[in-house]
């Protein structure tokens, strides 16, 4: 199924009765606060779209799909946090659009819609490495980063990471040099 944009997901609510300001605040809110299928029920139940069209965004806008999406092109984990990271930290926009579909987080049109609705993307600074020294940058939701940084358990927080993932934000230690440590 093509990507749904915000404006169809607008259009399909003020074509039920809504009104388009308010379904517009109440669209930014929902896409800040709930993500996976929590947003696609929420979208559904508030007259947005169909399960189909609600499922397809919930998974435009979600951090985990742009990873891995990523991840499907040969690319570990830890290399697509890390990646989109720095793309969060050096653009915004429609230049945050065009990075994510460049490095191939998402199409052109799933990258713009990521963008638009404001999806929540935090980055994580981990502790230093205690082999290189190297601080990473770890891509999350920003419910997932408040959450992390409040000290809730990273494999609550992140039931789905990679393990050795899970390892650089508790103790800043990367796969490689966790292997030579332990050796």
């Amino acid at each position: 199924m093509a990507t749904i944009t915000i404006d169809q997901l607008i259009a399909r609510r003020v074509k039920g009765g809504a009104n388009e300001a308010e379904s517009r605040t109440l669209l930014a809110e929902l896409t800040a606060a709930l993500s996976g299928d929590n947003l696609a029920h929420a979208l559904v139940y508030n007259g947005f779209a169909t399960g189909t069209q609600a499922d397809a965004f919930a998974a435009a806008v979600s951090v985990d799909a742009l990873i891995a999406r990523h991840m499907a092109a040969g690319h570990t984990e830890e290399e697509s946090r890390t990646q989109l990271a720095g793309l969060v930290d050096a653009f915004d926009g429609d230049d945050f659009a065009a990075a994510l579909a460049e490095d191939g987080f998402a199409t052109a049109d799933g990258a713009r819609v990521f963008v638009e609705a404001g999806a929540d993307v935090a980055v994580i600074e981990t502790p230093s490495c205690r082999r290189c020294g190297l601080v990473s940058d770890i891509a999350a939701t920003g419910m997932q980063a408040d959450s992390f940084r409040a000290g809730v358990p990273v494999q609550e927080v992140f039931p789905g990471m990679a393990p050795e993932v899970r390892e650089i934000l508790i103790s800043g230690t990367h796969p490689a040099c966790w292997a030579q440590l332990v050796g």
